[in-house]
């Protein structure tokens, strides 16, 4: 009940300009929010690369921008897969939560959109954004009913296990 007071989400459409909001829910929104959770995205694995662009990096970006006029925290939900590989000496290649660049290999472009929203959720912080980067792994569905994501084929992780 004490969630439902203090938390809002705002629906919107990351494929069209500014997120899908209109330019009064922006100012009511700059006027009223104190903190921005970016948890939206397309999750597959393949498509066509400047679709992934548009919406899991220039959203990102948008998102940013009304944060910092705001002078709101900003949430982002990445993905571990941004750690990448490194061919080269992938035996010793180490990854931690703190590295973000270090000439990895990214696989796919849903992977490669959300490198690059990662980096420009970094440099927002350099310019004085208070901001949090979480990088989530496989998501699963429920365990109590099984629930699941609606398009649930286009889940590569979903993919893989069907295929075994």
């Amino acid at each position: 009940a004490q969630m439902k007071q203090r938390v809002q989400v705002i629906e919107g459409d990351l494929s069209e300009k500014h997120v899908g909001l209109t330019a009064e829910m922006k100012e009511t929104l700059l006027r009223h929010i104190d903190t921005i959770i970016h948890c939206g995205g397309d999750v597959r694995h393949y498509g066509d690369r400047d679709h992934f662009q548009k919406v899991n990096v220039e959203s990102t970006r948008y998102l940013l921008q009304m944060s910092k006029k705001a002078g709101a925290r900003f949430h982002y939900i990445s993905t571990v897969s941004i750690a990448g590989h490194r061919p080269d000496d992938s035996a010793s290649f180490m990854f931690s939560e703190q590295d973000f660049d270090r000439g990895q290999q990214v696989e796919n472009v849903y992977v490669e959109s959300k490198f690059l929203a990662e980096k420009l959720v970094r440099e927002a912080m350099t310019e004085g954004v208070s901001a949090t980067v979480y990088r989530v792994g496989n998501l699963v569905g429920r365990t109590q009913d099984g629930k699941f994501q609606q398009n649930i084929e286009g889940n590569a992780f979903y993919r893989l296990i069907k295929a075994l």
